[in-house]
């Protein structure tokens, strides 16, 4: 074993590039640059030991020869700040005749094997040619019998012998161990144009399976898996459920704290790894495949991850705000943990598609064949479709589902909070989670081949919308053309202490001023054996009795329902300022076959206006309160409420400005914009003209008590302007520019606004 660093340019293999006393040529020779090193050692099989590139080195590899780096069993390949790892470059990667392997085997302990500190970068550039325009290919025929299958289209001069692939059998999910394959290819024939297919034949013995070419809508898709450029273990296999097969694992360290680290990486394979990245930022992968590791990445933060993922233990842990592109295959799980990403891509044979999943991920691909398609996922976004799962959805939350249900086990399993946009075979849903608010909405979906606006399925009972060609329809007094049939199941027993609620996602509302108000909603009890009353069917009611923050909620008390007939049900209250009221419709109580028919037109008396009641995710009312409609912008109507008050004039005099003030403007003066907010939404109508922005001004004054004054006007301004309803969101804030040496007093409101 030998220690060498470089003293110039040049090749590995030269004495003069290390100082004149010899070169890296044996078995545990260590290798340090900070020059231009060319690793000219062809497919050496010298396991080197340590290999570290400091500032203004690069180690390059050859594009148009071949190249193996072999690294012993505690060997490690460093990129520190200023260093350079390159094989190949953008405009001429290593070309598709030659390859380029980075080989670090198992040694006595799990360690990192490739290290990239804060400041290094890694390009690497296979050759896309290697395979051809397309990692994929479709199977033309079931794959029946023998060693020769038959895929679509000309392959016969991109895909080749010697190069591996993944196959699915194309069924409903049996095991995620066992329904994906991969084979070896040992020829290609020549294209069919009649038949418009290309054969392809495999090494391995003729499988003693079925591989059907389509499967419910999906047309079963190969995956190329092999590049002329890989990082691996050589020791490791590429197989199905390979990852448990040795423990020891190599991991590349992409050093989760550094933010200026560099990794392009392109056509390139990574297999047998712990974890083939690990941490990082901002690192691009395209066409790369990850297989038969443990983890392909875990932690790590805005990657762009172009390629497909196969037979990993998670595909994807952690990490947050990655795009990716790419299907996940054979996993026990595919995406596990972590926020945020966008997945274009299908999720195929994992035992757990998209699962434990905090928030926000988008989701524009399918879930096919596996034992969960989403587990335990919140506040995803879903457009693809669910096919041929054990469970298409499984103890998941606050989801919304743009997709179709065919051919699942079970399409819905023990969730909670969906709403959902899509078709359905035959409707299979086992039961919802037994929480508070629990519920799967459905809009506009074909049930049992039978379209439906909505259908609302609680933990306690269902609703569904009714019209006049139905059975149970009872025509109400409001002349509405549709009415709503709520019914519980066995939950709503009086000993479950749970309730159908009518907006169970989120409650209605309504604005009031201070007053007295009295909000009835009709129903309509169908045969009860014993009459329902207030504990049964009960309206509660959040709002503001007192002029502060503090909010009373109230509930019907005191009447009864008798059968067969439109019924009123109340509540009561009287407010102490102005203010949202929040409130609800509830049954408590369960008796089989029974059910209640609701009039969706609430009345509120005294009147404030047309009061069909907005419920965002949930029913389809309809809501607005004493807001004058208008079609002026929200920007033009708080700039004509400020400029008409004549208390904040008085000390402004015109410098009210939108988003910005000029600059060297005088004081006092005002700016005003638009910071966030939400828009109404029904099920039945879209997005509607009610808004719910929050808005900010900021008060500048060159004194304490300036800033006070003028915020104090504006706040009188806005609370109390005909043109929208506006409530002060939070306290104030108040902050002193030492170097514009000027006070600013910052406000934040909460509007209502008709546009």
């Amino acid at each position: 074993m030998a220690d060498y660093t470089s003293t110039q340019n040049g090749n590995w293999s030269a004495d003069a590039t290390w100082g004149g006393g010899g070169h890296p040529s044996a078995n545990d020779d260590t290798a340090t640059m900070g020059h231009e090193v060319t690793y000219d050692m062809g497919d050496s099989a010298i396991a080197w030991g340590n290999v570290t590139i400091n500032a203004s080195g690069i180690l390059i590899f050859p594009i148009a020869s071949d190249s193996t780096i072999l690294f012993n069993a505690t060997g490690i390949l460093t990129i520190n700040s200023g260093g350079e790892l390159r094989a190949g470059t953008n405009g001429a990667p290593i070309d598709a005749a030659n390859h380029c392997y980075f080989h670090w085997p198992q040694g006595a302990a799990e360690r990192d094997t490739l290290v990239l500190n804060d400041g290094g970068t890694i390009n690497i550039y296979g050759d896309g040619d290697f395979y051809g325009p397309t990692r994929y290919a479709t199977l033309n025929d079931d794959w029946t019998a023998g060693q020769t299958l038959y895929v679509s289209g000309d392959l016969s001069t991109t895909w080749a012998s010697g190069q591996k692939f993944w196959i699915h059998e194309n069924i409903l999910y049996d095991n995620y161990q066992d329904d994906g394959h991969i084979y070896t290819i040992d020829t290609v024939g020549a294209y069919d144009s009649t038949n418009d297919r290309t054969p392809i034949t495999i090494t391995e013995a003729a499988p003693a399976i079925t591989f059907n070419a389509l499967y419910q809508s999906h047309a079963n898709q190969l995956i190329m898996l092999s590049r002329n450029v890989q990082l691996c273990d050589p020791g490791a296999t590429l197989v199905v459920y390979s990852y448990n097969a040795y423990t020891n694992r190599i991991r590349f360290d992409n050093n989760q704290a550094a933010g200026n680290n560099l990794i392009n990486i392109h056509h390139a394979l990574f297999y047998g790894w712990r974890n083939a990245i690990l941490g990082g930022w901002n690192a691009i992968f395209e066409n790369v495949a990850f297989a038969s590791n443990d983890y392909a990445s875990y932690l790590g933060s805005n990657f762009i991850l172009s390629g497909d993922f196969v037979s990993q233990q998670y595909g994807i842990s952690s990490g947050t705000n990655h795009t990716i592109t790419g299907d996940f295959v054979s996993h026990f799980r595919a995406i596990h943990s972590g926020n945020n990403h966008i997945i274009i891509g299908d999720f195929i044979s994992n035992n757990q598609g998209l699962t434990y999943s905090k928030e926000g991920h988008v989701v524009m691909g399918d879930f096919i064949s596996n034992n969960n398609g989403l587990y335990e996922s919140n506040d995803s976004t879903v457009t693809g479709d669910f096919l041929g799962n054990n469970n298409g959805i499984n103890y998941s939350f606050n989801c919304v589902i743009n997709g179709d249900f065919v051919g699942n086990t079970k399409d819905i399993y023990n969730a909670f909070k969906l709403l959902v946009h899509g078709d359905f075979s035959s409707i299979n849903i086992t039961y919802i989670s037994n929480q508070y608010n629990s519920c799967i909405i459905y809009e506009d979906c074909d049930i049992n081949s039978i379209n439906r606006e909505l259908r609302i399925y609680e933990n306690a009972g269902t609703l569904l919308p009714l019209t006049s060609a139905d059975g149970d329809w009872q025509a109400p007094d409001s002349e509405n053309d549709w009415i709503l049939q709520l019914t519980p199941n066995s939950y709503c027993a009086t000993s479950s202490n749970m309730q159908v609620i009518l907006s169970p996602v989120r409650d209605m509302a309504l604005y009031c001023r201070a007053g007295t108000y009295t909000l009835t909603i009709k129903l309509y009890p169908s045969d009860w054996t014993t009459p329902l009353d207030q504990d049964d069917v009960y309206i509660k009611a959040s709002y503001f009795a007192s002029s502060d923050n503090a909010r009373t909620t109230i509930r019907t008390s005191g009447q009864s329902y008798a059968n067969a007939g439109w019924r009123s049900c109340s509540v009561t209250f009287t407010t102490g300022r102005e203010g949202i009221v929040y409130f609800n419709f509830y049954c408590s109580t369960y008796e089989a076959a029974k059910y209640v028919l609701i009039d969706p037109q609430w009345i509120i008396t005294p009147s404030i206006g047309t009061v069909d009641v907005y419920s965002v995710h949930g029913v389809p009312f309809k809501f607005s309160h004493s807001l004058p409609a208008g079609g002026t912008t929200l920007e033009s109507k708080i700039y004509s409420t400020l400029t008409g008050a004549a208390a904040v004039t008085a000390l402004t005099s015109a410098r009210i400005y939108p988003l910005h003030r000029p600059q060297n403007e005088e004081h006092p003066s005002l700016v005003f914009s638009r910071v966030g907010g939400n828009r109404e939404y029904t099920l039945n109508e879209g997005y509607v003209d009610l808004e719910n922005p929050r808005v900010s001004i900021e008060v500048y004054a060159t004194s304490v008590d300036g800033g006070i004054a003028l915020g104090d006007a504006v706040i009188t301004a806005m609370e109390s302007s005909t043109r929208f309803s506006a409530i002060t969101a939070m306290s104030p804030v108040d902050i002193y520019d030492e170097t514009m040496e000027e006070y600013k007093r910052v406000l934040d409101f909460s509007l209502w606004n008709h546009d």
